[in-house]
């Protein structure tokens, strides 16, 4: 999140040496957009927030933490996510039948009645 922000911030000063003036609405609006599906639901909640106060520029330092946090926050669910299927794997890899109880009786022999 650092790199993306970081490169967002670039773009402005980039902007800035051909006398192009980046706003705060303007720059919070394109490090909005760039982000990846996975941020939608923080994308609706920060409209939301921003619709409460929309005449007042956008807190930048408060959008780059929350952006930082809603990051940590979704790759700790990632994480916990691939521990869950792990031990899933593993619990499933112990049985025998593939995941399934064995109860000590035989299967019933069925007949193909097909044809």
């Amino acid at each position: 999140m650092t790199e993306y922000t970081n490169g967002v911030r670039q773009i402005k000063a980039d902007l800035k040496t051909v006398k192009y003036d980046m706003t705060d609405d303007m720059l919070a609006t394109a490090l909005l957009h760039g982000l990846p599906p996975n941020f939608r639901d923080f994308k609706d909640k920060y409209d939301w927030i921003r619709s409460t106060k929309p005449d007042e520029p956008p807190d930048l330092d408060y959008l780059y933490e929350r952006l930082h946090v809603e990051e940590a926050k979704q790759i700790r669910m990632k994480e916990e996510r691939r521990a869950k299927e792990k031990a899933r794997k593993e619990t499933s890899g112990n049985n025998p039948g593939g995941g399934t109880a064995y109860n000590g009786r035989p299967k019933p022999n069925r007949e193909d009645r097909s044809h």
